[in-house]
């Protein structure tokens, strides 16, 4: 029965979306550089509100595998900087999705540079704190 079958999708879910975040930055970077991008920048956005999507996923799975389970003080602690780094990853993806929404059409080389830096800081705070994770 499929109800017996009780595998952590956690671990599943997160790496789709550090791939996809980190596949949506590196693009949006190399769209920056070339004089002929490889993407147009609707279509990864696309794949960054498809990231998005996956992190907040992986959020509320990482919450249900949390329920019952016992940690010494120590993996406490790690665990709060991990969901910690999971919101602010969220909540800085979700704010440059929304930028990206308002402004992608209309935004020059600095702010295009200024985007594409921000979110690769974001990739690497979101692949810190999963490393915290496991």
């Amino acid at each position: 029965l499929l109800t017996d079958f009780h595998m952590p999708v956690h671990p599943f879910i997160v790496h789709f979306g550090i791939a996809f975040c980190w596949l949506a930055g590196i693009l949006y970077a190399l769209n920056l550089l070339l004089k002929e991008p490889v993407f147009s920048n609707q279509q990864v956005f696309y794949l960054h509100l498809t990231a998005v999507g996956c992190i907040a996923l992986a959020i509320f799975s990482g919450l249900s595998a949390e329920e019952g389970v016992v940690l010494s003080d120590e993996a406490e602690k790690l665990l709060k900087w991990h969901q910690i780094c999971a919101y602010v990853t969220l909540w800085l993806m979700g704010l440059l999705a929304f930028w990206a929404y308002l402004r992608m059409k209309r935004w020059g080389k600095v702010e295009n540079a200024l985007f594409a830096g921000i979110f690769l800081l974001s990739c690497v705070l979101m692949s810190l704190g999963t490393h915290m994770g496991g």
